[in-house]
C-alpha cells in the first residue's frame, strides 16, 4: 500500500535524514559550457531523471583526479552500489507481498509474457510436476551475500505453498528477462554491456561495473532513484561548490559552439586552489591570524575549513605565503627562487607539497632575469659577474662558429651545455644559480671557452673574419669581439678596437665611412631628381 512504501522509504537504509540548510555541491562540469547539478557528497553531479545506474557509472571519469579524490570515489560509489542493492531487495519483497502485477498494465511484451505464464502453468498443473528449482538457482545466483539468503528463504516459503508465485518466478527466465524490459526505463545489466578494457582499470567506476556484473539479467534500479547513505551534515570535510558563472577565455567567447571539450573548474570567490606561479618576491612577516582570515579559514590546498581555535597547527609555506593544513604541509623543505634573487640567500624554508612539487619541476627551466628583477646583485654576487662575463665571450664565440664550416666539432660542445646559457645573456634556472654559488657553473663555462680559444687561433676562417684596429693598424694582432681583455666594441657599428686605441673622446673611424656614405648617396640621389626634373 502507499502508506507501507512510505513508511519504507521512511526508514529503510538508503534513505538519510537530508540537511535543509545545506547547499549540494559539484566537481565537474558538463560539456557545452553547462553546468550540471550536484549530488550530496560534492564528487557527482546529480544524474538526470530516469538515466540508468550503468549509464550513470560509465560515465565517470576520474583519471584526471587527484589520489585523494580517486580514493573518496571508492566510497561514494560504494554508497550507491549499496544503496542499489538494498532497493532491489526492498522491491522483490514488495512484489512478493503485492503478488502480480496489476492488471492495467498496458505493455504489450509484459501482456505477452503474462499469457505465456499462464498456459505454462496449466500444464505444469495437468503434469503435477514438481516445482522447478533449475530457475530458483539461476534466479538467486546473481544476488550475494545476506540478500541471496534472505531471498532463497522467502521464496523457499512461497514454493512449500504452491502459490502462483512460484510458478511466475520458475518461468522467469533470464531472456525473457532481458527482453521484457528492453523497452523500460529501467537498466538490464549484461556482460556485452561492458568492455573488457573498461574492467582491467582499478578506478572506482570500473570496480562498480565489475561488480554489478554480478548481477546480470537483474532489473537494476534508476540512479536518479537512488540515495546516498551517508548525509551531507555528517560528512562536512567536502570540495566547495563551482562559481555559477563559467570561466572561458575572450577569444573562445563567439567559438563557445564550436568547442565541445569537457571541462573541470575548480574554485571560486571563496576559496580556489593554487595555481602553478612564478613568485620572485619575499613575503613579509607572516602574521597567522591575518593570513587565515584571508584565507576565510581554509587550508590553501585543499579548501578544509579550519575552526578559529585550531589555526595554530597550520604550516605557512614560504614560496606561496599562505597556510596549509598538515596533509597538504608535510614540512618539506626547498630553496625559495625570491630569496635567492633578491638576498642571495640558498637556505631551505619550508613549503607546502605542491610548491615542492612545482619547485621540482621548474628547477631547470630558465623563468630567472637578474638584470630585470634585481640588477644589483651582479655587484653584491663576485662568482654571478664573473659567469656573466663567461657566457657574453661565449656568446659572440658561437656567434663567430656559426659562420665557420670547420668548427662542427666545436659546436657541439657547445649544445651539451643548456641553449640558454650560451645564447641569452641573463637568463637562468634555479638550478644554475645554485651551480653559480658551487662554482660548477664557472668551470665548464672556462673549458669550454679555452677549447673555443683554441680553434679561433689555428682556423683560417675564423681569422679572416677578426678585426684590425683602425687606429694602430697593427695587422698582426687580429682581434675578436670575445677577446673583452683587450677588444672594445663600437656600440652604433660593432667595430673592434684594442682599449688603448679606442678611448674616450675619440670618434670611431667605421662610423665616419658610413656616415660620408650616406651622404654622398644622398646627394647623388638628389641630383639624380633634379635632372629628371629639369628634363621634363
Amino acid at each position: 500500500s502507499a502508506s507501507e512504501d512510505c513508511s519504507m522509504s521512511d526508514y529503510s537504509p538508503f534513505s538519510p535524514q537530508r540537511s535543509d540548510s545545506s547547499t549540494p555541491t559539484s566537481f565537474y562540469m558538463e560539456s557545452y559550457g553547462s553546468q550540471s547539478s550536484s549530488a550530496p557528497d560534492g564528487m557527482f553531479r546529480k544524474p538526470s531523471k530516469g538515466q540508468s545506474l550503468i549509464s550513470y557509472l560509465s560515465e565517470q571519469d576520474f583519471g584526471s583526479c587527484a589520489d585523494l579524490e580517486k580514493e573518496n570515489a571508492h566510497f561514494s560509489i560504494s554508497e550507491s552500489l549499496i544503496a542499489a542493492i538494498e532497493l532491489m531487495k526492498y522491491n522483490m519483497i514488495r512484489q512478493e507481498v503485492e503478488g502480480e502485477v496489476e492488471e492495467g498494465d498496458s505493455d504489450s511484451e509484459i501482456q505477452q509474457l503474462k499469457q505465456k505464464i499462464r498456459l505454462r502453468r496449466q500444464q505444469i498443473r495437468h503434469s503435477r510436476l514438481p516445482p522447478c528449482t533449475t530457475s530458483q538457482h539461476n534466479f538467486h545466483s546473481t544476488d550475494s551475500g545476506g540478500s541471496r539468503r534472505s531471498s532463497q528463504d522467502s521464496y523457499q516459503g512461497l514454493s512449500d505453498s504452491g502459490s502462483a508465485e512460484e510458478v511466475e518466478e520458475c518461468e522467469l527466465q533470464d531472456a525473457d528477462i532481458k527482453r521484457s524490459v528492453s523497452s523500460s526505463g529501467r537498466s538490464f545489466l549484461s556482460s556485452e554491456s561492458i568492455s573488457p578494457s573498461f574492467l582491467q582499470s582499478n578506478s572506482a567506476e570500473s570496480v562498480a561495473m565489475g561488480l554489478l556484473r554480478q548481477f546480470e539479467g537483474m532489473q537494476l534500479p534508476a540512479a536518479s532513484e537512488l540515495d546516498w547513505l551517508v548525509p551531507e551534515h555528517d560528512a562536512p570535510q567536502k570540495l566547495l561548490p563551482i562559481p555559477d558563472s563559467l570561466p572561458i577565455s575572450p577569444d573562445d567567447g563567439e567559438h563557445a559552439d564550436i568547442y565541445k571539450l569537457r571541462i573541470r573548474v575548480r574554485g571560486n570567490l571563496e576559496w580556489a586552489p593554487p595555481r602553478p606561479q612564478i613568485i620572485f618576491n619575499i613575503h613579509p612577516a607572516p602574521k597567522r591570524k591575518m593570513i587565515v582570515a584571508k584565507q576565510n579559514y581554509r587550508c590553501a590546498g585543499c579548501g578544509t575549513r579550519i575552526d578559529p581555535d585550531y589555526i595554530r597547527r597550520l604550516r605557512y609555506c614560504e614560496y606561496l605565503g599562505r597556510y596549509f593544513c598538515q596533509c597538504c604541509h608535510e614540512n618539506a623543505q626547498a630553496v625559495v627562487p625570491g630569496r635567492v634573487l633578491r638576498k642571495w640567500d640558498f637556505s631551505k624554508y619550508y613549503v607546502s607539497n605542491f610548491a615542492r612539487d612545482l619547485l621540482s619541476k621548474i628547477a631547470g627551466d630558465p623563468l630567472f632575469n637578474p638584470s630585470d628583477i634585481n640588477s644589483g646583485l651582479y655587484k653584491k654576487v663576485k662568482a654571478l659577474e664573473s659567469v656573466r662575463v663567461l657566457r657574453l665571450q661565449l656568446f659572440h664565440m658561437k656567434n663567430l662558429f656559426r659562420t665557420c664550416r670547420f668548427s662542427k666539432e666545436v659546436l657541439d660542445h657547445f649544445d651539451s651545455l643548456p641553449g640558454h646559457l650560451t645564447e641569452d645573456l641573463h637568463l637562468y634556472s634555479l638550478n644554475d644559480l645554485t651551480a653559480v654559488r658551487n662554482g660548477e657553473l664557472a668551470t665548464r663555462l672556462r673549458e669550454l671557452l679555452k677549447l673555443g680559444t683554441v680553434h679561433v687561433s689555428q682556423c683560417v676562417l675564423c681569422q679572416a673574419k677578426g678585426f684590425v684596429c683602425e687606429f694602430c693598424n697593427n695587422d698582426k694582432d687580429i682581434i675578436f669581439p670575445f677577446q673583452l681583455s683587450k677588444c672594445q666594441r663600437c656600440e652604433e657599428c660593432h667595430a673592434c678596437y684594442h682599449h688603448d686605441c679606442f678611448r674616450t673622446g675619440k670618434s670611431c673611424p667605421r662610423c665616419l665611412r658610413l656616415a660620408e656614405r650616406r651622404e654622398r648617396m644622398a646627394r647623388k640621389n638628389m641630383e639624380e631628381q633634379e635632372d629628371e626634373g629639369g628634363g621634363t
